[in-house]
């Protein structure tokens, strides 16, 4: 690396030591390797640390996210409409104070998808699923005040306040759409989760078009050396993206278990 480079690195290292992540992980590693110690509890140290190291460095936190996402095609602009776009919650902040209105979180982006896909035409209705877990109000709700905000039609949105789960999710649009005979759908939710959700709604008798969105693997040129460097280090971002990535695997071997999948 080049002084500069060199310099820089320094300073993300010295940042990134002040982290309780890091120091918990310093401090597991001191314990593996503190002289006396039993083996017993040497070799969980190093199990822990093993765990939280691989699971936070970056390069694993993508690998595994893109094992996922490979399998979620982007939706082709040549696709032919559908009867409905169906959103699935996640993406939404109830709009509680001191919040003026929902907000989007991390996953928002499957809000702006649906609006989009909607405004270009390529179904008459949305439905917005979610309800809720913990007592706030039904995450369908604020998902149709954006979708408006968003400039959909206040006739063209559906809603599902009822679901918690993807499998609910699946169980209740075909509870609403069965009537109105939509069987085509556009699904949007993050490319992450869409490999396991298009399965429970094909579970379910839907022709799913997967429409995903919020994607955490994007492609780039190669990393520099510092690039590399800095992709080592673990990181609770990194180690969340590998958590999700975990319960998306976990998720659809589940499903496939009880035999909720296609």
């Amino acid at each position: 690396m080049q002084a500069s480079a060199t310099l820089l690195f320094l300073t993300k290292f010295a940042t990134w030591l002040a982290f309780p992540f890091s120091i918990a992980g310093l401090a597991l590693l001191a314990a593996a390797l503190w002289p006396g110690v039993p083996w017993r509890p040497r070799a969980l140290c190093a199990l822990a640390l093993a765990l939280l190291w691989g699971g936070g460095c970056q390069i694993v936190s993508e690998r595994l996210a893109g094992s996922l996402e490979n399998r979620a095609a982007p939706l082709a602009a040549s696709e032919a409409p559908a009867d409905a776009i169906v959103v699935l919650g996640g993406g939404i902040m109830p709009a509680l104070p001191p919040r003026r209105a929902p907000e989007l979180s991390d996953a928002g982006d499957r809000a702006l998808e649906a609006a989009r896909l909607w405004r270009e035409g390529r179904a008459p209705l949305v439905l917005a699923c979610g309800g809720s877990l913990d007592g706030t109000p039904p995450e369908a709700s604020d998902l149709a005040t954006l979708l408006r905000f968003l400039g959909v039609a206040p006739e063209a949105i559906l809603e599902d306040a009822r679901s918690r789960t993807t499998r609910e999710n699946a169980v209740e649009a075909r509870r609403l759409l069965d009537p109105l005979a939509a069987r085509r759908i556009l699904l949007v939710t993050s490319a992450l989760h869409m490999p396991r959700a298009a399965a429970l709604f094909r579970g379910q008798g839907f022709e799913v078009v997967p429409a995903p969105t919020d994607w955490l693997v994007v492609e780039s040129g190669p990393r520099s050396r510092l690039g590399v460097a800095l992709s080592l280090l673990p990181n609770v971002e990194s180690l969340a993206v590998t958590t999700r990535a975990l319960r998306e695997w976990l998720g659809l071997a589940v499903a496939r278990t009880l035999g909720w999948l296609a």
